[in-house]
Parts: C-alpha cells; sequence; structure tokens
C-alpha cells in the first residue's frame, strides 16, 4: 500500500483519489474549488451509511472549538445524505453528530458520526481507541502561519494511534499557494 499520493484539480471530485491505495491522500488546488465539500460530503456519507465514523483534525485547538468547527459543517447536505433522516451537524465535547432540532431550537435526536481532534494535542489521543473511525480528514494542512515541531512525525503518530491496527485514509486537504 503506497503512504501519499496527491491529486490536483480544478474542481474536485473524489472518484479517481478514491481508487488509489494510500493511506495518506494529498488534495491540493485554488480555494473554492470544492476539495472540503467534496471530501466531507463523501465521508460523511459513507460513514452514514456505513456505520464507520471519521474524525475532523485541525493542527490547533482553537479550530476544533465547536464555534468554528461547525461552521465547516454548514454546506453539509446533511438531509440528502440521510434521506431526510437527520438535517444538521451538532459538535458536543468534541463529537461531530448529525441531528435535528425542535422547534425551540434544542437538538432533538442525534446520530454520533465523528471526532473533532487538534494535532498539537495528539498525546492525548494516545490512550483512547477508535474502532469505528476509517477517515481522517486534516484540513488547512498547508499553512502560510507557524507548523507544529515535528508536524510530518506527529501526524504519522497520530494515524498510528486512530487506525491502530486497521487500514484507514487520511484526507490531507491543502491550499496551493500563488503570488497572484
Amino acid at each position: 500500500r503506497e503512504r501519499v499520493i496527491a491529486i490536483m484539480s480544478k474542481y474536485y471530485n473524489l472518484d479517481r483519489i478514491k481508487k488509489i491505495d494510500a493511506q495518506f491522500k494529498i488534495l491540493l488546488g485554488g480555494r473554492n474549488i470544492g476539495k472540503s465539500y467534496a471530501t466531507k460530503q463523501d465521508v460523511v456519507s459513507e460513514c452514514y451509511s456505513s456505520g464507520k465514523e471519521f474524525i475532523y483534525l485541525r493542527r490547533w485547538d482553537e479550530d476544533i472549538k465547536p464555534k468554528n468547527a461547525i461552521n465547516y459543517f454548514s454546506d453539509l447536505q446533511v438531509a440528502e445524505i440521510t434521506k431526510g433522516v437527520y438535517s444538521s451537524v451538532f459538535i458536543y465535547q468534541s463529537k461531530i453528530y448529525l441531528c435535528n432540532y425542535d422547534e425551540s431550537g434544542k437538538v432533538k435526536d442525534k446520530y454520533h458520526i465523528g471526532y473533532t481532534h487538534a494535532l498539537n494535542q495528539n498525546e492525548r489521543y494516545k490512550s483512547q481507541i477508535f474502532p469505528k473511525v476509517d477517515y481522517v480528514i486534516f484540513e488547512e494542512f498547508i499553512t502560510d502561519a507557524m507548523y507544529l515541531p515535528y508536524e510530518p512525525d506527529k501526524l504519522q503518530n497520530y494515524a498510528s494511534t486512530i487506525f491502530r491496527e486497521r487500514v484507514g485514509t487520511v484526507y490531507m486537504i491543502g491550499n496551493t499557494i500563488s503570488n497572484l
């Protein structure tokens, strides 16, 4: 099994990259061409239909606070994915749920589908188990700010912690850098 594969495209469709046997799949391209949308739509759909789970991974814990993370899922077509069973995404205590809200705005029913994690907190996940997680979506893995010390090693160790002896996929999503 290959470890890393990168595909650049003008508009994103995951069909080609899903066929490639690699644990780390890098999606690069300009802003606003659908990399994140295609990935989360595909991963959430697969997890919902199979009973599996995923992790939304960011570099810093500030980025996964519910107020920040919920915006990432605001364009997710939950009703389409669940055939009308659920309509929204809810995040509570680092867990991601598909849900419905009642008339007063409270969560009425929910389905646990994933987690939010921060790579800078990778040591905290080592003693935990995630037996249903098959996918990690690592957003903004390319930054113009600051990387973590030994970040590639931390990411590989993190993936090993999450998947243990199982095979899983890490989608690494980044924007290409241009001087325009």
